[in-house]
């Protein structure tokens, strides 16, 4: 991985970026797209992991929800896919599930 996680906060996401250089110009501006897009995934996958809940029951249309726990869900960016561990929700009765929709919090996204 040419990318990595330095310091992850609420506030910010630094990011340690290694771009091996070619003796092609061309192969290593692909290899810079590659590595920025690899960047921007890792970065959206950190700051979506914020606008998760913290797993407490969720009361909605008059029926508590519960989290089943985190499960690994994709998400697109504009940089690639992303999988993020996000908690599920299920009502007693069971059936369909229900995540906390990012597109309530982020409309930009959806």
């Amino acid at each position: 991985m040419a990318v990595s996680i330095v310091q992850s906060t609420t506030e910010s996401i630094t990011l340690q970026i290694t771009i091996p250089l070619s003796q092609s110009f061309l192969d290593t501006e692909e290899t810079i797209q590659s590595v920025l897009n690899e960047a921007g995934t890792v970065a959206s996958g950190e700051a979506l992991k914020q606008f998760d809940t913290d797993g407490s029951a969720i009361e909605m249309g008059g029926m508590n929800w519960t989290s089943k726990g985190q499960l690994p869900k994709t998400y697109q960016t504009p940089y690639g896919t992303v999988e993020v561990h996000r908690h599920v929700y299920q009502t007693s009765a069971g059936g369909t599930t229900m995540r906390r929709q990012l597109h309530w919090v982020l409309p930009i996204f959806w």
